[in-house]
């Protein structure tokens, strides 16, 4: 496989240009930094980067950046995950102290405050799985379910467990908790805490669904294919993997220096990228990175 270098864009910003303009009295003036890119994702022709909690964009087709912050388009800072929801081509972030934006495709934002507002439950979001237009949170309660494109929790189960991961599989959901994987039929009511059952007692970072297979990832340990029916796990790739994640119709499993691309459960293929990868998003056969101090890395593979 061919590898060609697109992009190394690194972002030696702290915002100070926005010192450069008058800032009237009572408002918001940014001092943000863009040293270490985290995590990044690919929607409607541009690639979302987070880099020391702030947010900015790239536009590979006229190489336009665009940063983003609280003192004109986002509603707080301090990013904690940023997903997308791919039926909406809606950026989802999840913030801190779990404030969300919806960014839309025409650059509209919607704020959900019912986390940030919350006074009973700690709604600190641990993990978001966006499937079907439904973005899930794991929680340190629980799991919520948030519907993306009515812009509404439709669902909410506590679980009074911290949760790391959570997804929905056929119709039924699994939650990777801190004292094993729970499951509820969506059939069922689930508000009813009764109505879960405990799938196995194995302690999962992340869970991944994989065409119809149920993938788990061991924090920094390996990946295991998780039987439904029994729970039973039986080891898929020895690690040590640091992320997995599906992303259109391939599995992903990484580390700092190897990415495996998975299109079924067989032989993957080996993508090799530069630095330390600590994230990845593509389209197509253009594939992009977050690496770190080294900021944002392009790569097309052919």
């Amino acid at each position: 496989m061919r590898r060609t270098i697109l992009l190394t864009l690194t972002l030696l910003l702290s915002a100070t240009m926005c010192l450069q303009a008058q800032t009237a009295i009572g408002s918001w003036r940014s001092h943000l930094a863009y040293h270490n890119a985290t995590q990044c994702v690919a929607i409607g022709g541009k690639i979302y980067v987070v880099s020391d909690g702030s947010l900015y964009s790239y536009s590979p087709e006229d190489e336009f950046i665009e940063l983003y912050d609280k003192s004109s388009q986002l509603s707080d800072q301090g990013i904690r995950y940023i997903a997308v929801d791919q039926q909406t081509n809606t950026l989802v972030i999840i913030y801190n102290n779990a404030n969300i934006d919806l960014v839309r495709p025409n650059g509209d934002i919607t704020n959900i405050t019912d986390f940030v507002n919350e006074t009973t439950l700690d709604p600190t979001v641990n993990g978001i799985s966006i499937i079907s237009g439904k973005a899930y949170l794991a929680t340190n309660f629980g799991v919520s379910i948030l519907n993306v494109e009515r812009e509404e929790f439709e669902n909410t189960y506590i679980l009074n467990k911290k949760t790391y991961s959570c997804i929905e599989l056929n119709g039924i959901i699994y939650a990777a908790t801190e004292d094993g994987i729970y499951q509820g039929n969506t059939r069922l009511n689930l508000l009813d805490i009764a109505k879960w059952t405990k799938l196995n007692d194995l302690v999962y970072a992340q869970l991944t669904p994989f065409g119809e297979h149920l993938m788990a990832l061991k924090a920094k340990e390996s990946v295991y294919t998780i039987n439904p029916v029994n729970g039973s796990s039986t080891l898929f790739r020895k690690g040590p993997w640091h992320f997995m994640q599906s992303t259109n119709g391939s599995l992903l499993i990484g580390n700092a220096t190897n990415v495996l691309l998975y299109e079924t459960l067989d032989t993957p293929r080996q993508l090799v990228f530069d630095g330390s990868v600590t994230s990845i998003a593509n389209e197509g056969n253009t594939y992009w990175t977050t690496n770190g101090p080294k900021g944002l890395n392009g790569y097309l593979f052919d």
